[in-house]
């Protein structure tokens, strides 16, 4: 059992990359058998309750809405890292900020589910 661990705080906007893209490429270095993804982010002024794994993309019209499409193939982006099944999903609203937390597995992984308190 081995540990890694990577963490940003760079907008997406200023890279030029999706969220998805960050994570698969980090993935794709250490090809782990399983992994989690924890995404922050502060609400935006207005009180706009976009769900976070939404926002983190960047897309959505000029006005801060977002239609169902582009929702939907964000969610879709991030339930869909290459290699990889999303097993688990979890969104929290704080106040002034958003948490979503996502799980995956391998495609190919055999070993067992995770158990609570389980040091991976």
């Amino acid at each position: 059992c081995s540990y890694a661990s990577f963490e940003t705080n760079v907008p997406g906007q200023q890279t030029g990359r999706e969220t998805a893209e960050v994570i698969e490429h980090v993935v794709g270095i250490f090809e782990p058998g399983r992994f989690s993804v924890t995404l922050f982010e502060g609400k935006e002024c207005g009180g706009d309750l976009k769900a976070l794994d939404e926002r983190v993309e960047g897309a959505g019209s000029g006005n801060g809405v977002v239609n169902g499409e582009a929702k939907g193939k964000r969610r879709g982006r991030m339930d869909a890292i290459r290699g990889y099944r999303r097993v688990e999903r979890i969104v929290h609203e704080f106040d002034g900020y958003d948490l979503v937390f996502h799980y995956y597995e391998r495609d190919d992984w055999k070993g067992g589910a995770p158990v609570v308190g389980e040091v991976m």
